[in-house]
């Protein structure tokens, strides 16, 4: 999770007299816990920065879910994704550490919709006979990226440039996949019914 705190020159955090270590700037980069400072006194911003993360992420599934019914999938799908991009790019700009915990937040309440979406997107347009395989290809697929992610932040140890230019940029190159992508079968059948 990217609160997390790296390995290296060590500082003991004496104000909370539980030895807990936390790396400082001693190198060329710096890690989002050593830019806001969130360590010591005010490591406690990072639990409940996790905490918030989650809640919107389930807001946004309730939010998304009935807006994909009424909507199609389609949109809400594009919605969900460009609302995530436009903020977590725009995380990466400020030097606050609650805007950033608020932006992060508004975009995981697109990005948790967004994932959700399309797997219940992938579920309808497969045949009952490709069913499992498609769902395990995009959790697969997820997978996948998410090590891909780590052997780029590997190689690249500021956090800034790994939001602006390793998840934004790849993320607005694929969202012209978007105009590709056909409506739900199963919204085009529940819209003649409501007609």
């Amino acid at each position: 999770f990217f609160f997390q705190a790296e390995d290296g020159i060590r500082d003991f955090c004496l104000s909370r007299g539980l030895g807990d270590v936390y790396k400082r700037q001693a190198y060329d980069y710096d890690t989002l816990v050593t830019d806001y400072q969130l360590y010591c006194e005010r490591q406690w911003i990072r639990s409940f920065a996790e905490s918030i993360l989650f809640l919107c992420g389930a807001c946004g599934s309730i939010i998304f879910s009935p807006l994909s019914d009424l909507k199609g999938r389609k949109a809400a799908i594009i919605l969900a994704f460009m609302l995530s991009v436009v903020t977590m790019a725009a995380a990466s700009f400020v030097d606050n550490h609650w805007a950033y915990i608020a932006l992060q937040s508004i975009s995981w309440i697109g990005m948790d919709a967004f994932f959700g979406m399309c797997f219940v997107i992938l579920n309808e347009i497969s045949s009952m006979k490709f069913r499992e395989q498609s769902s395990v290809i995009i959790n697969l697929s997820y997978a996948l990226g998410g090590c891909c992610f780590m052997l780029v932040a590997y190689f690249c140890r500021n956090w800034r440039w790994l939001v602006r230019y390793s998840i934004s940029i790849p993320l607005i190159v694929s969202s012209f996949g978007f105009l590709f992508m056909e409506t739900s079968p199963k919204y085009l059948f529940l819209s003649l019914i409501h007609i």
